[in-house]
């Protein structure tokens, strides 16, 4: 398996825990259909801009401000790119 293919799967495998984790305490399935969304958002930018980061756990402040920037240079409002932190 590549790095990238492992890297993948951290990134899914803690995805997954979380909305898990929102499961049992009874999110409406809008809240967890905006947090998949919002959270493969986040993942993508990972891989596309090539952070270091092997999951969600190992993201620093810098990351989510490099996202936020990314957010708001494609033209996502302030209070929604706010929305994604």
């Amino acid at each position: 398996m590549s790095t990238v293919q492992r890297q993948n799967v951290q990134w899914d495998q803690v995805i997954k825990a979380f909305l898990f984790a929102k499961r049992a305490i009874g999110i409406a399935e809008t809240t967890q259909a905006l947090y998949i969304s919002r959270l493969r958002m986040f993942r993508d930018f990972h891989f596309k801009t090539g952070l270091p980061c092997q999951s969600p756990l190992d993201c620093n402040p810098q990351c989510i401000q490099r996202f936020i920037v990314y957010l708001t240079q494609r033209n996502r409002r302030l209070i929604t790119a706010f929305g994604y932190y």
